[in-house]
This record gives structure tokens, C-alpha cells and sequence, in this order.
């Protein structure tokens, strides 16, 4: 095949193809455009989604690392959506209430230890109550059950570290020997400390003073007499 004839071919393959495509562009070429776009749209939002979540992720954890007090803790979880660091930001805000109760603040006027008890209950009981992970609920349990030990509930302290243990069975062992522990101390926990009586008074014996010694005064020298009125007036005896 000699070059023109080449060459004519190829010309005509290139105005049936641009042909083609012209007439493809004008039945599929808007819905074609339309889901690239989407395409692009979607490949841009995910990337901006995972930028946010990953930014959201460092900052949940920097706020939990950050925080040391009660409250702070409780804000934690209140504001970040992830539920490990929410969870475990309400087990450690339980464990700062119930530390300021065993060791109250100096100084502090407007302490009351009812308060903070009552804030490491309610802390606990969400963790208990909306951990999805059984690790989770076990620490729940356990700082529940330390809440009626200072509120004097042996009872309902055993209760909790019996639901602990069952718990702890599914790949816990020693969170279930930390509860059976604590549960075999309730009894002594629970008995009353009696002192010691103060030891008597001994007998004192009055010993009485001895006498006060009589002061004794020096005499005093007697006076002379002042010579009487008839020597006086006798004269004195002359010799013959």
C-alpha cells in the first residue's frame, strides 16, 4: 500500500472518529461532565473529612493529656465526640472527685464531700452505663463500688464487685482479682474501730504542809526608866 493511500485511511479514520464523537458528546456528554464532577467532589470532601477527624482525634487527645481537675474532665467528655477518650475521660474525672474526698483540699471553705462524691457516681454510672467495651464497664464497676465504701454500703459495694468479676471473666483476669480482693476486705471494712478506754487517773495523796515556823523576833532593850517624882524631889544625902 503505497503512503497517500495511507494516508487518505487515516484521515478518514480520524473525521469518522471525531464524527463519532461529536455526536456521543451531544447525547452523553452533560451526564459524563456531571459525574466527573461528583467524582471530584467526593474525592475533595472525603480528604477534607479526614483532615478534620484526624485534627479532631490530636485535639480530644491533647484536651484529656492536658486536664487535671474534676471538671475539667467532665468537659472533656461533654465536647469531643470520640467515644475512648469520652469514656475515659469520665473514668478519670470519677477517680479526681473520689481522690478529693479521701484527701480534701486545705483551704478550701466550699468543699463538700457530698458533692464530689455524687460527681464521681454520676461519672462512673455513664461509663457503666454506655461503655461498649467491657474493659470500660469493669473500671466503672470498680469506682462505683468505691463510692458506697465511703458512703458505708457493704452491700451494694459487694453487689458491684460481684457484676465486676462476671465481667472481668471475658479476658480480665486481673481486674476480677482486684474486685475479689476488695470484696474479701468489705468485711473488715465494715466493722467499727473501737479505741482504746483512757487509761484511769492515779490517786494523788495530799500531803499536808508542815506548820509554819513561828517568826521569833529579837527582844527589845528595854527602855530606862524616867526617875520618879519623889527621887526627885529627895535631896541627895550629905556627909556629917
Amino acid at each position: 500500500m503505497d503512503p497517500d493511500h495511507k494516508h487518505e485511511l487515516k484521515e478518514n479514520d480520524l473525521e469518522q472518529f471525531l464524527a463519532n464523537f461529536g455526536q456521543w458528546r451531544k447525547k452523553y456528554g452533560a451526564s459524563t461532565l456531571l459525574w466527573v464532577m461528583l467524582i471530584v467532589l467526593a474525592l475533595v470532601g472525603y480528604n477534607l473529612y479526614a483532615s478534620i477527624r484526624s485534627t479532631s482525634h490530636d485535639n480530644a487527645w491533647g484536651d484529656l493529656a492536658a486536664t487535671s481537675t474534676p471538671a475539667g474532665f467532665m468537659r472533656v467528655a461533654e465536647e469531643h465526640g470520640n467515644k475512648a477518650v469520652t469514656m475515659l475521660a469520665l473514668l478519670r474525672g470519677g477517680d479526681a472527685a473520689l481522690s478529693t474526698v479521701l484527701s480534701p483540699p486545705t483551704g478550701d471553705e466550699k468543699f463538700n464531700a457530698e458533692d464530689a462524691l455524687n460527681q464521681a457516681e454520676n461519672a462512673y454510672q455513664q461509663v457503666v452505663q454506655t461503655a461498649d467495651s467491657p474493659l470500660f464497664k469493669i473500671n466503672g464497676l470498680l469506682g462505683l463500688a468505691a463510692v458506697t465504701e465511703c458512703r458505708s454500703q457493704w452491700d451494694e459495694a459487694a453487689k458491684l464487685y460481684d457484676q465486676a468479676i462476671e465481667l472481668a471473666k471475658n479476658g480480665y483476669p486481673d481486674l476480677g482479682q482486684r474486685a475479689e480482693h476488695r470484696k474479701s476486705m468489705l468485711g473488715r471494712l465494715s466493722e467499727p474501730i473501737v479505741f482504746a478506754p483512757p487509761a484511769p487517773v492515779a490517786a494523788t495523796t495530799q500531803v499536808e504542809a508542815p506548820p509554819a515556823t513561828p517568826q521569833v523576833t529579837a527582844p527589845e532593850a528595854a527602855a530606862p526608866e524616867a526617875p520618879s517624882e519623889a527621887a526627885e524631889q529627895t535631896p541627895p544625902a550629905t556627909s556629917p
